[in-house]
């Protein structure tokens, strides 16, 4: 049996606070970041540069991307995690 894919949509606080949470427990977390520059950050880095920048990443285990479509497509489970304003 396949695993479960998981995806978060979302790069702010509780985003990257899910993000870093699963990330741990699964191979490969799919995660929708609106700025193509925050994803290079992270990529370079290994933290967000904007929220919650202590959360340090495996980048490995992540599967960013700013085409929300493909994000979703690739995951059977997403958890929305965008502030309510928007």
């Amino acid at each position: 049996m396949s695993k479960t894919r998981i995806a978060v949509i979302g790069a702010g606080s509780w985003g990257t606070a899910l993000v870093k949470l699963l990330s741990g427990n699964e191979e490969k977390v799919g995660w929708w970041v609106r700025r193509k520059e925050t994803i290079d950050h992270i990529t370079k880095y290994g933290h967000n540069p904007d929220y919650t920048s202590g959360a340090q990443f495996d980048v490995q285990r992540l599967a960013m991307d700013t085409d929300i479509r493909a994000v979703v497509k690739a995951a059977d489970v997403v958890v929305i995690a965008v502030p309510s304003a928007f």
